[in-house]
This record gives structure tokens, sequence and C-alpha cells, in this order.
């Protein structure tokens, strides 16, 4: 859920992304990049496959990746990969079948995504027969545990990069796919719509910048570590967010071009 022009790297002033801009410094930054769909699911199922999501097939929450959709990390592991992949929420869990090709594909969750009264409870990523099913499934995630902060998927993937030093026996190269639920809102359900765009509207540049917080931390042990000199770092987002333009805010509904 990451604008581009939040970024101090494409021209921001009232922060710096200082992490995102040392990333943007010694390597290419892409001045137009456009996503397909403008929201999670399959936005990166698109990253992931290379395709666009009526070849992938996978367009709403209900569906899941058709097997027959070859991703990225398939095709790494096919040729002698470590695949691992850390994932921030439930739009990416393993249910929807973006695991395919990974080895580890760790998307525990601990905090909730829409917050209310109750605290949020672990409950099972189970995928029902039928829509409504999966439906029922969907909105039970969300209201409990179905994402986690930033600084843990990082503090998740700094121990997993120690793991990789440690096995000197193991000579493969990885890939690590990490997903920041990072800007994206966190809609309290006793407010109303109006209440909650204007809070994450007006909370959105400070997200932005603990996303950066949370991605220096990686990149801090990265750089530390023995694969400093031949890991390739890609930073991207699946979609954008429209902040107040166009009189919404949010993602998902519109194709404009904060969204794209």
């Amino acid at each position: 859920t990451l604008r581009p022009d939040y970024l101090s790297t494409y021209g921001f002033t009232r922060h710096q992304t200082e992490n995102i801009d040392k990333l943007a410094k010694d390597g290419t930054v892409f001045d137009s990049a456009y996503c397909d769909v403008t929201w999670t699911t399959p936005s990166m199922a698109s990253t992931l496959t290379g395709t666009f999501c009526y070849k992938h097939q996978l367009r709403s929450m209900y569906q899941s990746l058709p097997a027959s959709a070859k991703t990225v990390a398939e095709s790494l592991k096919f040729a002698g990969y470590n695949t691992a992949a850390i994932i921030g929420s439930f739009p990416l869990a393993a249910v929807y079948k973006l695991d395919q090709g990974f080895d580890v594909y760790d998307d525990a969750f601990s905090e909730a995504i829409f917050v209310g009264s109750h605290p949020p409870q672990d409950v099972e990523n189970q995928w029902g027969d039928t829509v409504n099913e999966r439906k029922q499934m969907f909105f039970k995630k969300i209201v409990n545990k179905s994402r986690r902060p930033d600084k843990d998927v990082s503090a998740i993937a700094v121990r997993m990069l120690e793991g990789f030093s440690r096995e000197e026996s193991n000579k493969k190269p990885f890939f690590l796919w990490l997903h920041y639920f990072g800007p994206h809102d966190i809609p309290d359900l006793r407010l109303n719509r109006l209440e909650n765009w204007k809070i994450h509207a007006a909370g959105y540049a400070g997200k932005v910048v603990d996303t950066d917080k949370a991605l220096g931390d990686l990149l801090s042990a990265l750089e530390a570590s023995k694969f400093r000199d031949n890991t390739l770092v890609i930073f991207h987002a699946d979609h954008g967010e429209s902040l107040w333009e166009h009189g919404f805010v949010g993602h998902g509904v519109y194709l404009y071009e904060d969204n794209l």
C-alpha cells in the first residue's frame, strides 16, 4: 500500500525514508511502475508469476492461485535455491496458494487487520468448499490475528539470514520474499468509515517512516552478513493508496493513478 510520492527518494520533503533512499542511491530506481490489480492478493500473484491476473486467474479473495501457475519461487527452487517467505498479513496467507515453490512460508500473525472491542484470537486458516464458506473465513480472520508489525517481519528475516550463515555445509543460494503490511489502513470497527479514513490519511506518512525503519533493520543485518556482496535486493509495492484524491481513501475499488 506504498505510494512512491511519500518516499524522499521520489521527492517527498516532509520526512526522510533513509533506508529506502540508500537502496535507491546504490541501485536502480524505476520512475514509472504500474500494477495490474489495485489490491494485494492478485497483485502479488502477478508479481510472483510474471503474468496478469486474467492469465493466473486469482482475481478475488475467494479464489486461490491454480497449481498450473508457475511462481518465481518454483523456478528458483528448481535451480537449486533455498526459498522462504515471511508474510505480513492474511491476504497473502498460504490458503491462497502463493506458497508454491517455497520451502518455508511463514504466515503466522499476532494482531488484527480490523480492530474492535475484543482481543484478537488465533483463528485457523481454513479454505472452504464454497464461496460463502470462504467469505465467512475471510471476515472471521481479519477481525482476529491476521497481520503482524513490520519490525517483526524484519526480526524473523534477520534470524533466517543468520540461519543461512550457519549452514556452512549448505552452499545453496537463497530467495527470501518479505511482505510488509506497512502503511495499510487498520480500521476500527467502533468508528464509521469517514472517521477511519481521516485517521488513516493523517497517519499514513508516519506509517511509511515506520516501514522504512523496519526495512533498515533487515538491510543492516544483510550489510553485516557474508551475503552483502552477492545479494540482489528488489523493493516494490503491490499497489498504491488514495488519500482523498477523488473523494476516496483506500485502494482496491478504483483504477486511478494513485492506486495503480
